[in-house]
């Protein structure tokens, strides 16, 4: 997770995203200092005084998981990474190939997928999965390479992607999808969507 992506949380945070029980997918690696948290935080609303900016740099330095520790921050009670093997220390573990079990299904007020549906063969699947694991009125935001991103993973995806496989027809609305280069100098599509509906249609 780079400053860019940290910094499109705290505005999902600030427009009123509820983090609640969050997965993520893979355990996210962090390339941003506690301080420059500390002052998306601010940014987002989330601290207000410095005694609280304090008390949130002194949480995130001495944190193993800084990325969770950002969640936190940012409101999330519950922090979970999903992975197909332990190797990263996962709490959930599942090959995205294939459908998750019924016990995940709505489980999550947010999924954050910092790189891992470009790698997922059975990318269909992938996507369906993200959808289904979420409550309704949960939220999914993608951290993903956009078109001409190559050499990296299996895809690369189009805008036109993500307003089709997440629309109302499929019970998600796109609240938010921004293109752009990321300071780390990867070229990524960010999506904040809105999942209005229990069940999305299977596509």
């Amino acid at each position: 997770m780079t400053i860019e992506s940290c910094r499109f949380l705290g505005e999902a945070c600030r427009a009123g995203a509820t983090f609640g029980r969050v997965l993520t997918l893979g355990r996210q690696s962090l390339w941003v200092s506690p301080e420059r948290l500390v002052e998306l935080a601010r940014e987002a609303g989330v601290i207000t005084d410095t005694a609280r900016a304090t008390k949130a740099l002194n949480v995130l330095v001495n944190s193993e998981r800084r990325f969770e520790a950002y969640l936190r921050l940012l409101g999330a009670t519950e922090v979970l990474a999903l992975d197909a093997s332990p190797y990263e220390g996962a709490e959930v573990i599942h090959d995205l190939n294939h459908p998750v079990p019924p016990a995940l299904v709505g489980q999550f007020d947010l999924l954050v997928d910092g790189g891992t549906l470009e790698h997922v063969f059975h990318f269909p699947n992938a996507i369906a999965n993200c959808m289904r694991m979420l409550r309704t009125g949960g939220r999914l935001m993608l951290f993903t390479p956009g078109n001409n991103y190559l050499g990296h993973g299996f895809y690369q995806f189009s805008p036109e992607l993500f307003f089709r496989v997440l629309s109302p027809e499929n019970g998600f609305q796109v609240e938010r999808l921004h293109a752009m280069v990321d300071t780390a100098g990867f070229s990524r599509l960010f999506g904040c969507l809105l999942y209005t509906s229990p069940s999305p249609r299977d596509s």
